[in-house]
């Protein structure tokens, strides 16, 4: 086994999560049949497969265009099957992301979300191509908000609702990684077989 990736399986056993989100929609054409996607920040805790976060402080920097934000990050199976969900709130310029080992056509749903949330799309060039708000589930509703991409996208970024729009953000922008979530995209490419 290489020391890279037994030190990202050490890390992932070490942490447990603690949240919910916006979730993928359960897919039935793609070997990646899982539902869920986002999840919350949280400590260190003895089982990878469950961990949502993948850093020790729980959140990384990117930068959509000039505007950096902090990011907790979702970058195995069950953390991007746990989100945002239950949570009431985000705090200002705070989000989550996604990361995929391979571009697909994703779609999430509101599945036990509590807040309005901006979804957005991104490809494997790490460009915005596609901005959706999502409401919670109506209360005594069977019917769970969704969105999906029009195209493959490797990457989905959850900020609350209006964060996009307030910020003058659209399809197109440029979306920058720090190194620290380069280093989880590399093991995440190299874990999953990307």
């Amino acid at each position: 086994m290489k020391p890279t990736i037994f030190v990202f399986c050490a890390l992932c056993l070490g942490l447990s999560a603690c949240a919910g989100s916006a979730t993928a929609e359960p897919k039935t054409n793609s070997a990646e049949s899982r539902p869920g996607i986002a999840a919350k920040r949280q400590s260190p805790s003895p089982d990878l497969g469950r961990s949502a976060v993948l850093v020790p402080d729980g959140k990384e920097r990117l930068w959509i265009g000039e505007q950096a934000i902090l990011v907790e990050v979702a970058a195995v199976p069950d953390a991007r099957a746990l989100g945002l969900g239950g949570r009431a709130a985000l705090l200002t310029d705070e989000g989550m992301i996604f990361v995929y080992h391979r571009a697909e056509f994703r779609s999430f749903w509101m599945k036990d979300c509590k807040m309005s949330l901006d979804i957005a799309y991104l490809g494997t060039d790490r460009k915005i191509f596609q901005i959706g708000s999502l409401d919670p589930p109506v209360a005594g509703s069977s019917s769970i908000p969704r969105l999906a991409s029009d195209r493959e996208a490797q990457f989905v970024i959850e900020m609350e609702k209006g964060w996009f729009e307030r910020k003058g953000h659209k399809p197109g922008v440029q979306v920058r990684f720090s190194k620290g979530l380069m280093d989880w995209l590399s093991l995440v490419l190299e874990s999953e077989g990307g």
